[in-house]
């Protein structure tokens, strides 16, 4: 298995995933498409770059930022241990990333 890239661009329905999809599309982040549109209008994820009018894509490196962030600040609320958490969410990763790689060819690619 394979982590999430080092660079590249990640689109929507790869960081919220996509059931309807054959496969399916495990998510990274388990939150809905209005939770995450009003997170990044108040700063709280990190904003996409447009590839076309219509085409919004996250750099891995920024979703990689929010990953840690979020498992940070779940280590100060939880009585779980900093490597659980990073555990779970590395393998998260491992798993989207793999299923991308498998779907596309390749990791740098929807």
């Amino acid at each position: 298995m394979t982590s999430l890239p080092n660079n590249g661009y990640l689109r929507l329905k790869q960081i919220l995933g996509d059931p309807k999809a054959t496969p399916p599309i495990h998510p990274i982040l388990p939150i809905g498409k209005s939770t995450w549109w009003s997170g990044i209008q108040s700063g709280r994820y990190p904003k996409g770059v447009k590839l076309s009018p219509r085409t919004t894509a996250w750099r891995c490196e920024d979703i990689r930022q929010l990953l840690h962030e979020l498992g940070a600040n779940v280590v100060h609320s939880s009585p779980l241990l900093e490597s659980e958490i990073d555990s779970c969410l590395g393998d998260r990763i491992k798993l989207r990333a793999t299923a991308c790689e498998n779907k596309t060819g390749g990791a740098d690619h929807e």
